[in-house]
């Protein structure tokens, strides 16, 4: 028993003399050194041509869709497909109008805007302006109803897109959370083990713009691949025509002085397309038949690409996108067209910096 008790007694003292650590310290450092080897390895990564970039995700649109009601209704949604999303420079657009909020809701694929713009016009809250880009196909009624998946999209709970929302930030700022393969893409083109591996020429950013760096690739080769695939895809379908132009352009305009009531205004955008692609989309459907038709019977503003020389000049690598060195150019003439907004600052000084990587 005096050996038990004379135990116990020693014990809590061996105990106190064991320094506590720094737990602070220790975790201060943890993370220093974490952040450290994430800047150095998405250095590296940079400094091979990657570039980080966000993947579509419905929780993303939904996200901006929420952000399109400003206290002074002063808000420019983007609308369309992808070559809204990448012709137009969203950095250049806030520069000039920085009394505006921009958000881009353009979607991959040729699916008609006129959907969202419905959406945008049934809701009592929004009275921004609306900049719908499409090209003649995709006015026809039965395209209408296209992006219903998004459109319809509700977040099943806040913390899933919470979730959403900052993992995209995320994937916005670290090239290394862009895509799951990247590291082995990157290693397999250092090694020479795979002469496909390289870096993708399209980023997506957190705010949806979609940024094509087609680099020294402004050449035949994707030229080509292109113009095959603009083939096949026009001439597995009869060419169009646009019998109900009238009465579907008439109800296009309602939806156009519903929200003109309310301040806000619509314009229509021909975005460029160039070489074998324009050829084929005029063949199938010119724009004589349609788009001038529409113009002629809408209330709208309508701004085609090949009307406006800063515009037309500009070539598209793909036959279809815009470079994101030449959107900023092309963002000051459409700014120029609208008669409704006025820059803040001279166009012609604006948008001349480089889309951030």
């Amino acid at each position: 028993m005096p050996l038990l008790n004379l135990a116990r007694s020693i014990q809590p003292e061996r105990i106190s003399r064991v320094p506590p650590l720094p737990w602070a310290r220790v975790s201060f450092l943890a993370i220093a050194l974490l952040a450290s080897s994430m800047g150095g390895l998405d250095a590296h990564f940079r400094a091979h041509g990657f570039r980080p970039t966000v993947p579509e995700s419905l929780g993303l649109w939904y996200y901006w869709r929420q952000q399109v009601y400003p206290g002074d209704g002063k808000v420019i949604v983007l609308a369309g497909t992808s070559r809204v999303s990448s012709a137009v420079s969203l950095a250049t657009m806030r520069e000039c109008l920085p009394d505006y909020r921009i958000v881009q809701l353009g979607i991959l694929g040729p699916v008609s805007c006129i959907g969202v713009l419905k959406d945008l016009v049934d809701d009592p809250v929004f009275r921004g302006i609306v900049i719908c880009e499409l090209d003649a196909p995709l006015l026809y009624r039965s395209e209408w109803d296209g992006n219903r998946i998004f459109r319809t999209y509700q977040p099943p709970t806040l913390p899933s897109l919470i979730d959403v929302v900052t993992k995209a930030w995320l994937q916005d700022h670290l090239t290394l959370l862009a895509d799951p393969f990247t590291l082995r893409k990157l290693l397999s083109a250092q090694l020479e083990a795979d002469p496909a591996a390289r870096p993708d020429k399209m980023r997506r950013a957190f705010s949806r713009e979609i940024q094509w760096d087609f680099g020294s690739a402004r050449d035949e080769v994707l030229q080509n691949k292109e113009s095959r695939h603009s083939g096949v895809e026009y001439t597995a379908r009869p060419p169009q025509t646009w019998e109900n132009i009238v009465t579907d352009a008439r109800d296009i305009n309602a939806l156009i002085e519903r929200l003109r009531v309310r301040g806000g205004n619509v314009v229509f955008l021909r975005a460029p397309s160039s070489g074998s692609r324009w050829s084929l989309e005029q063949e199938f459907c010119p724009r004589a038949n349609n788009w001038d038709r529409f113009t002629r019977l809408t209330t709208a503003v309508c701004i085609h690409f090949q009307d406006v020389p800063e515009m037309h000049a500009l070539r598209c690598p793909d036959e279809s996108h815009l470079d994101t060195r030449d959107s900023p150019r092309f963002t000051r003439a459409l700014i120029s067209r609208l008669p409704f907004v006025r820059p803040t600052i001279p166009l012609g000084r604006a948008g001349h910096h480089q889309q951030a990587n």
